[in-house]
């Protein structure tokens, strides 16, 4: 498939997803779970300290999906969705980049958006499904915009690295989507991608109890979306 091909399908197919709060949840998922996961989304915004800056809160956020994540290398159905990858920490693209869509509006007040689009700018021996890609760019309220890419930062929690693909601009992302659908990311983010180390731990452990402490009986994302 050639390129001008390729932007024609991203036009007629991707559709800007934006969140902005608990009221955004799908409906497919049971109300038991829905109250579990606006349960969870409250206690990781009250262990994130109010006077950090909205970069400082989505990096927070960002680098403990990052560490803890598992990439879900047997693509199960549910690892699409987004309460896969909050309450087991394992999922692929779409179930992270949906995850923080909810997550980020919830937590820090920041627009967020799912791009679908492409892992590489080379499809000429790629094929649709090997490139499909989703990821996320974020609207700060003071007009900048950047994108992020969990995906390709997950560690499974082993050892913590650098983020590489937090606040990139759209001339760093090796990524194709249709760039008319979403917020133009022109700058280059100049900042700290710095963590403070204390809460990011918080966030960790808090992070990984999720699994716990819902339920799997009542575990249901609807008939469209189990697994």
């Amino acid at each position: 498939m050639d390129k001008e091909a390729l932007h024609l399908k991203l036009e007629t197919k991707a559709k800007p997803h934006v969140q902005r709060g608990h009221e955004q949840i799908p409906s497919s998922i049971s109300p038991y779970l829905k109250r579990k996961v606006i349960q969870a989304l409250d206690e990781i915004k009250a262990a994130i300290p109010t006077n950090l800056s909205e970069y400082e809160k989505v990096a927070l956020l960002y680098c403990c999906i990052a560490y803890e994540g598992i990439y879900d290398d047997q693509y199960r159905r549910s690892s699409y969705n987004f309460v896969t990858p909050l309450r087991d920490r394992i999922g692929v693209c779409s179930g992270y980049a949906q995850l923080l869509t909810i997550m980020i509006p919830y937590v820090v007040g920041c627009r967020t958006y799912t791009v679908s689009g492409y892992s590489s700018t080379r499809y000429e021996s790629i094929s649709d499904k090997e490139a499909g890609h989703a990821w996320n760019i974020v609207c700060f309220t003071d007009g900048s915009v950047y994108h992020l890419d969990v995906t390709w930062d997950l560690c499974g929690g082993k050892q913590s690295k650098s983020p590489k693909w937090l606040f990139k601009s759209d001339s760093e992302m090796s990524r194709l989507w249709s760039k008319g659908l979403y917020p133009a990311a022109p700058k280059k983010y100049t900042g700290s991608r710095a963590c403070d180390p204390d809460t990011l731990k918080k966030l960790r452990t808090l992070y990984k109890s999720f699994q716990h402490r819902f339920q799997v009986g009542t575990y249901s994302l609807g008939p469209s979306q189990a697994s």
